[in-house]
């Protein structure tokens, strides 16, 4: 039975971190089972900006999530620069913590007590920098984002995107159905019309996806410019090999001019409503149809030489052409693969070695469901054979995913939101650009889904009580987003791992330096980080803990 704040009506749950604040100050501690609520309200932003704590409420799977509803949301205002000899440490933990702040000083001396990792950051050597944090943009998170007051509606924008909230900053829209909706469909379903006269955006385009592009839009911040990517999962059955939505089957040569062109019309028709694109994938997952009946939801198969010839011959010409002009869209970034880790170096090596695709080629999307056995060497080699100027960024990650999964959706699990930061700081420490869940909500049983593909994951919407959960996967990811913006560099950090802790660290553009923590250990660590340009800095991280330190 889930307990604490959460399970007070709306006005109460709202007052209660308050009073529990006032309790914790008089007693010098956080009340018992609080944590997180009790300490998270430091001064984290500018004068007038406070902390709003979590609202916890444990269902006793590991650790706690933070209940938002009309009235209350936990909120993080974003901080502001402190002076020199100043670095802030935001934490969360297994134990309740949230974004818990406490300030440390600088000392040009190193501390006496050596016990304890020791991180030495430079930023003189830095690396590839950041292009932003999201998730997808599906019609399951449509519909359960629509089934909330518009009260309720607005806080859950405001925890993704506002300078409160982890600040998100791209969001994958697919080109038609997936997996997390009612039906399977396309946008051109009537057979046989090559010239695409039927062309048509979804009902699911216009009550679902664009009104969530609107609200994300109106939150994010002025410096944080929403970058809207798409993805198709499959062709019209028509186009396709095997005359279906999913299954063993591929795009027909005689259709690539066409798909090419449904891109285009896809690009026209959300820029007439006022959306324009950052940039397209070459398809969701182009393994699915090959392995075809193991996938039991919208795919269409894909091999590297194809998918070099389509994109060399068919899809950049169109978008561009030589000149750069062909389109109204030649400025939409093409990123292929969009699938496994597991495909690397192989996939993208033989598509980038066809220079008709690789002139058009900007980067590589990577999904995170086989990276528990894949090493990270892909990366690497990934990186060390692309062309100047191309990136790689992570595009789809979730829990809950594998066939064995029987819970798809647990309430306050730990494990997962371990599992995404590990994921996050091998991606970061290997060239990844940034990293994106699946579905932005998702309900209770993590759907609704046509082919029952449910997953977990950060916001979990009931609507019944007219609140959403977030997931400590939420904290996880925003230990990071909120923190690392677009266009932040990482540095140097030596060791990368030591005694139970990794690291990763970037300098940002307002100068400031961010160094995140994970604590995979029981038990407190003192760590010990030396900046060659600011000094010692001695901090205690929580047992099973995320902390990111913050310095200009």
């Amino acid at each position: 039975m889930a307990t604490l704040a959460s399970d007070l009506p709306g006005t109460a749950m709202a007052v209660l971190p308050l009073a529990l604040l006032v309790l914790a100050a008089a007693a010098g501690s956080a009340a018992p089972g609080a944590a997180g609520a009790a300490g998270a309200a430091g001064a984290a932003g500018a004068a007038g900006e406070r902390a709003l704590p979590c609202a916890a409420r444990d269902y006793g799977r590991g650790s706690v999530v933070c209940v938002c509803n009309t009235t209350y949301c936990d909120e993080l205002p974003r901080p502001r620069p402190s002076g020199p000899e100043t670095a802030r440490l935001f934490a969360s933990s297994k134990a309740g913590l949230r974004f818990h702040e406490t300030v440390h000083s600088f000392s040009r001396q190193p501390p006496n007590n050596h016990a304890g990792p020791t991180f030495e950051i430079s930023s003189n050597l830095r690396y590839q920098p950041i292009i932003g944090w999201g998730a997808t943009v599906t019609d399951s998170a449509g519909i359960n984002i629509k089934a909330l007051s518009e009260e309720t509606r607005a806080q859950l924008f405001r925890s993704y995107f506002s300078e409160a909230g982890i600040e998100y900053n791209i969001l994958r829209v697919p080109i038609g159905g997936t997996d997390c909706s009612l039906r399977k469909y396309t946008l051109h379903d009537t057979p046989g019309n090559a010239t695409l006269d039927d062309f048509s955006l979804a009902d699911e385009d216009r009550e679902y996806k664009m009104p969530v592009l609107r609200w994300a839009r109106d939150a994010v911040p002025a410096d944080r410019p929403l970058k809207l990517l798409g993805s198709a999962w499959t062709a019209p059955p028509w186009m396709k090999t095997n005359q279906d939505y999913t299954g063993f089957g591929f795009l027909r040569t005689d259709q690539y001019q066409t798909w090419a062109n449904y891109h285009v019309k896809f690009l026209d028709a959300y820029a007439e409503a006022g959306f324009r694109f950052w940039g397209l994938t070459t398809g969701n997952e182009p393994m699915n149809g090959v392995v075809g009946p193991l996938i039991r939801f919208n795919s269409m198969g894909w091999t590297p030489f194809q998918m070099r010839t389509w994109v060399g011959e068919n899809l950049g010409p169109t978008l561009r052409g030589p000149d750069g002009k062909a389109s109204a869209h030649a400025d939409v970034l093409i990123l292929t693969l969009d699938d496994q880790r597991i495909n690397l170096p192989w996939w993208t090596d033989i598509v980038m070695a066809n220079q008709n695709a690789s002139k058009y080629i900007d980067g590589i999307a990577l999904h995170w469901y086989t990276n528990y056995f894949t090493p990270v060497l892909g990366l690497d080699l990934v990186h060390r054979n692309l062309p100047a100027g191309k990136f790689i960024l992570g595009t789809e990650a979730s829990s809950g995913f594998n066939n064995w999964d029987f819970e798809k959706v647990i309430l306050g699990s730990w494990k997962r939101a371990e599992d995404y930061v590990i994921d996050i700081l091998d991606d970061l420490n290997h060239w990844v650009t940034g990293w994106m869940e699946w579905s932005l909500v998702l309900d209770m049983e993590g759907g609704p889904s046509w082919s029952k593909n449910y997953v977990d994951t950060s916001i979990i919407v009931d609507a019944e009580k007219d609140e959403f959960l977030k997931q400590p996967t939420f904290y996880a990811i925003g230990h990071f987003s909120k923190f690392l913006s677009p266009g932040s560099r990482r540095i140097l950090v030596e060791p990368e791992r030591q005694d139970g802790v990794r690291n990763v660290a970037f300098i940002r553009p307002d100068g400031a330096t961010v160094l995140i923590l994970f604590n995979s250990d029981d038990y407190n660590k003192t760590v010990n980080v030396f900046d060659v340009f600011r000094g010692y800095l001695a901090v205690s991280i929580e047992p099973r803990s995320f902390n990111t330190i913050l310095y200009w």
